[in-house]
């Protein structure tokens, strides 16, 4: 059975990709000034796939690989969001980017929690 901190890890992980969308809708105006829909559409909708599959893949396959790939893309991801916020460049709401990336680091964060450790290190359940 999957222990609670990989449960919270995926729940928290995909309200964060919600609060995403509802960004998406906030900021579209403000997107679609900057590029062609098709190209916005196309980015996000590839980015949550990759993000989606990578959650899956660590909370249900206890892929480490996966678990690495989105610890380093959480990391990567910071600079971005301040550099955005700073420039008044974020589309969207302010708040919600910012509850959106205490949530991705804090459902990151549950990964290296030792229940988590200890069930993504068991073969089999």
């Amino acid at each position: 059975m999957r222990p609670k901190t990989i449960i919270w890890f995926e729940v928290i992980f995909f309200a964060t990709l919600l609060l995403g969308v509802i960004q998406s809708y906030l900021g579209w105006e403000t997107l679609t000034e900057k590029a062609s829909v098709g190209y916005i559409l196309g980015i996000q909708i590839i980015t949550v796939a990759i993000v989606i599959a990578l959650v899956l893949f660590i909370s249900r396959k206890k892929s480490k690989v996966a678990m690495w790939i989105l610890v380093i893309m959480s990391l990567l991801g910071l600079p971005l969001v301040f550099l955005l916020a700073t420039s008044e460049q974020l589309a969207g709401s302010g708040w919600i980017t910012l509850v959106q990336t205490i949530g991705q680091l804090f459902a990151v964060a549950l990964l290296f929690f030792p229940a988590s450790r200890t069930w993504m290190s068991k073969k089999t359940e």
